[in-house]
């Protein structure tokens, strides 16, 4: 049985596609947003923390500590871009059931949220409560054009290309070859009936 025999099925998926790029497309963000603010923080030789009114202030970054962060950046869009293909990949080419689908769905976006399940389960009290209470890094520069968020634009217009990337280069073929296979077992004059001799020959 192939749920995608029908127009509810690539709809489906295409809408898990969908929720999936959106979902990598946040961290990607996320992952902008620490860039830019490591990058506007002040250098020094030494890393400088400090307290204000209960908050905590990051007020220089050593360079150890910055090469440190890009470091870690960039192995976070490292995996990133590979959750993106191989994610896109496995929903629209390995699943062909509605019910899997979802549930395949909900398992990438738990391996995306894995690193916070972490921290929030396995880190230090000390490190949660320095984290809950630190200051922003920067505030973020606001990419603005008559009242229009370019980034939020851009994020709208990246995750449609690759969705529709996707459908083209994975999906459609896919669909295709499914419906190829049911039409090549189904097809045809089904009305008939069949026996086996004493011989187990059919007939």
């Amino acid at each position: 049985e192939c749920d995608f025999s029908d127009g509810a099925g690539p709809l489906m998926c295409i809408l898990c596609l969908f929720v999936f790029i959106v979902t990598v497309s946040r961290e990607v963000n996320s992952i902008l947003n620490l860039f830019e603010a490591v990058h506007r923080m002040p250098k020094g030789p030494s890393t400088q923390v400090a307290q204000n009114g209960g908050a905590v202030v990051l007020e220089q970054l050593s360079i150890l500590r910055c090469v440190c962060f890009c470091c870690v950046l960039v192995i976070r869009s490292v995996i990133c871009v590979m959750l993106l293909g191989y994610g896109s990949l496995f929903l629209a080419q390995n699943t062909i059931s509605i019910g899997d689908l979802l549930l395949n769905t909900l398992a990438l976006e738990f391996i995306i949220s894995l690193d916070d399940l972490l921290f929030e389960t396995l880190a230090p009290a000390r490190a949660q409560h320095v984290v809950a209470n630190a200051k922003p890094l920067c505030e973020r520069k606001r990419w603005e054009r008559a009242g229009l968020d370019m980034r939020a634009l851009l994020t709208l217009l990246g995750s449609g290309l690759i969705l529709q990337s996707v459908v083209h280069l994975y999906l459609k073929p896919h669909v295709a070859m499914i419906v190829q296979a049911r039409d090549a077992l189904c097809a045809g004059d089904t009305d008939f009936v069949f026996t086996v001799d004493g011989l187990g020959v059919p007939a």
